[in-house]
């Protein structure tokens, strides 16, 4: 097994200085660490991340929960944890209780919980009152709460805009809920979509408002839903179609294109969450872009702050959002 002693060897340095390097905890040069790392990679050395949380004032281990995991917060996470020298620890909390994680922190295995798009305030307001925690992606109103997320009414207000701007005039939104009741993402979402329509003198008529449960694995709804729209008379179908959730938007494209229907000259859909599926269908699906790597380090550095005590300013960290026009829309 490579040892830290190692590890100094090969990177000409005292063993004394890896250890500083590798947990982050004192200030070394930048050639310093680039020496240091370098020569942990090329020995495939693994910290003693028990021990490590033995000998340190609090655990540097962190628990990652939430319904879904974007790929490239957890990037952007798991590349702060290495910087600061914490272990992540990830759990999917439909799979498990409100408890489950809260145990995990109260026993020991963990100093504090990044939420990832959580939408359950419920359960964040109870760790939060407890322990360190901060909330990635969609946004909370908790008082005291650290949020890393995009201003959510604001997309909404600009993708819908930029779609009447196009001369479309019956535009639906279909929002998600959770068990049975819109997140507060979707009420933001929904603010943004009418103060755009009533800009440009647009009804948001009930037939073109839909709230459909967040989907998980069974994608049946997507596609009965995708018919529902096929089944309207043209002159009662939506001319454009924004989607909470991109696998929706997906389904839709899909079934558009196989019965012959024309996107974006019949109809333009889009979606509020851009993944990288978007630039594989045909045609591409137009979405809201996020910053989610850096989103995922800005998180993972705060956390990190209310762990080890230092001064933070809690609120909201709002990075700007992007639309990503493509074929399902055409050019906004």
């Amino acid at each position: 097994m490579v040892s830290l002693k190692d590890v100094a060897k090969r990177a000409g340095v005292s063993a004394m200085t890896v250890s500083r390097t590798l947990n982050g905890n004192y200030p070394v040069s930048a050639a310093t660490r680039a020496r240091v790392l370098a020569a942990a990679s090329a020995l495939d050395y693994e910290p003693n991340v028990m021990g490590r949380n033995l000998r340190a004032p609090f655990n540097r281990t962190v628990l990652v929960a939430g319904l879904g995991f974007v790929e490239s917060i957890l990037t952007g996470v798991y590349a702060a944890a290495n910087e600061l020298g914490y272990e992540v620890i990830l759990m999917h909390t439909r799979l498990c209780n409100r408890g489950d994680y809260v145990r995990r922190i109260r026993n020991g295995m963990t100093s504090g919980i990044l939420f990832m798009n959580m939408m359950d305030e419920e359960a964040m307001a109870e760790v939060g009152a407890r322990h360190p925690m901060v909330q990635c992606g969609s946004a909370s109103d908790l008082e005291g709460a650290c949020t890393v997320t995009v201003d959510e009414e604001a997309a909404a207000h600009d993708l819908f805009s930029r779609l009447a701007m196009q001369g479309r005039r019956r535009i639906a939104y279909v929002s998600a809920t959770i068990g049975g009741q819109p997140p507060l993402m979707s009420l933001r979402r929904e603010d943004g979509y009418l103060r755009a329509l009533a800009e440009h003198g647009l009804e948001a008529a009930p037939a073109l408002r839909f709230r459909t449960e967040f989907l998980r694995e069974d994608l049946t709804p997507a596609l009965a839903l995708s018919n529902r729209f096929l089944r309207l008379d043209p002159a009662q179908r939506p001319d454009a179609i924004v989607f909470d959730q991109n696998v929706q938007a997906v389904a839709c494209v899909n079934r558009f294109r196989e019965t012959g229907l024309a996107l974006p000259q019949e109809i333009a859909v889009a979606s509020m969450d851009d993944q990288p599926i978007n630039d594989v269908i045909q045609p591409t699906l137009t979405a809201v872009g996020r910053p989610y790597e850096e989103m995922g380090r800005e998180a993972m550095r705060m956390l990190a702050q209310r762990i080890e005590g230092r001064p933070l300013a809690c609120g909201r960290l709002v990075f700007p959002h992007e639309l990503m026009a493509r074929g399902s829309t055409g050019p906004l």
